[in-house]
């Protein structure tokens, strides 16, 4: 699947986040934010190889997309500490804008994920903070 298709995908189902496994669609959700990363580490559980496309990656949904099994992955934005992120676990990446980080839902500060993120550099143990968190939040 080439990098282009995975935009397309994205782009023509109005999906927040899109995963294939080879040429067919494994995932998709439309759902904001973080949530359907933590969905798709879930289903993903025998550690197949994925083409991810996601909105929006910040280094908390890179490490949940390294987690998820992702080789491949398009963003429309993602961050400088995200692109290290898939870089130190070879996820082959394309993206559209590059941001110093990711804002949260009101614009007006950092995304809570950013925060959560800072300290963290193994995707199993972002995936169990966010756990936490959204359980702490729900």
């Amino acid at each position: 699947m080439k990098k282009v298709d995975l935009k397309h995908e994205l782009e023509k189902g109005g999906y927040t986040c899109v995963a294939f496994d080879e040429n067919k669609m494994y995932y998709s959700s439309k759902t904001k934010g973080i949530v359907p990363l933590v969905e798709l580490c879930e289903k993903n559980t025998n550690g197949k190889k994925l083409y991810l496309a996601d909105k929006i990656t910040g280094k908390a949904a890179a490490l949940l997309s390294v987690k998820c099994g992702a080789k491949e992955l398009y963003t429309g934005v993602t961050t400088k500490s995200a692109l290290s992120v898939l870089d130190k676990h070879a996820v082959k990446t394309a993206y559209e804008r590059l941001v110093p980080f990711i804002k949260n839902r009101s614009g007006d500060g950092k995304c809570p994920m950013e925060s959560l993120s800072k300290d963290v550099s193994e995707p199993e143990e972002m995936y169990i903070k966010i756990k936490a968190f959204l359980k702490n939040n729900s």
